[in-house]
């Protein structure tokens, strides 16, 4: 088995908030320099959203009603191969909102939460900064997880609300990787795979 960076890095809790950034030298096509937000993280399992992997699809197209309140490129975002149907809005509250407190949210952490797209938005408008909408999910079978990260393949680092609705041409994995410990700052222009990215 060839020797991982990530393998021999100490390790960061894993929990609600937090995000996965995918080894530079990932096998797997779906992670190739992937940022997956976990939204959940229990004895059942592990789920997230990867951030930077946006569909060519406006959110007008399926969610009109929703457009006025997400965040720029305002697609849809393509979260994981799991639950390909599932339609998940990630929010980003506004610096002031206690969002445990706001009972149309459900609280991943310090100022991102889930919103429920069966709602009006209006009904969190004066609580939010902006949404991002994810099709589809990313998920890890209880232990497996665990068993990757031993393996190298994911280094687990905070969330910012800034990575939930970053703009379309920030390089999030690249901008990631600065903000942590040396020697992971040195990797961040590594390309990953020769894939398409979106």
């Amino acid at each position: 088995m060839r020797e991982r960076i990530f393998a021999n890095l100490e390790r960061n809790e894993v929990y609600p908030g937090q995000v996965l950034v995918a080894a530079p030298d990932t096998d797997s096509d779906e992670a190739n320099r992937g940022v997956i937000l976990i939204i959940s993280h229990d004895i059942e399992g592990t789920l997230g959203v990867l951030l930077n992997h946006r569909t060519d699809m406006a959110v007008a197209e399926v969610r009109p009603d929703w457009q006025p309140w997400v965040a720029k490129p305002q697609t849809l975002y393509h979260g994981g191969s799991t639950n390909p149907e599932m339609a998940i809005a990630v929010a980003v509250t506004k610096p002031e909102v206690d969002n445990s407190q706001i009972s149309s949210l459900m609280r991943i952490t310090n100022r991102i939460a889930l919103a429920d797209l069966g709602l009006a938005p209006e009904s969190i408008a004066e609580y939010i900064e902006a949404v991002r909408i994810f099709v589809g999910t990313y998920f890890f079978a209880p232990g497996e997880l665990e068993a990757e990260i031993a393996e190298g393949e994911w280094y687990v680092a905070p969330c910012l609300p800034s990575d939930v609705i970053a703009p379309g041409a920030v390089d999030l994995w690249g901008d990631i990787m600065r903000r942590q410990p040396m020697p992971l700052p040195l990797l961040a222009t590594h390309p990953g795979l020769d894939v398409d990215e979106n």
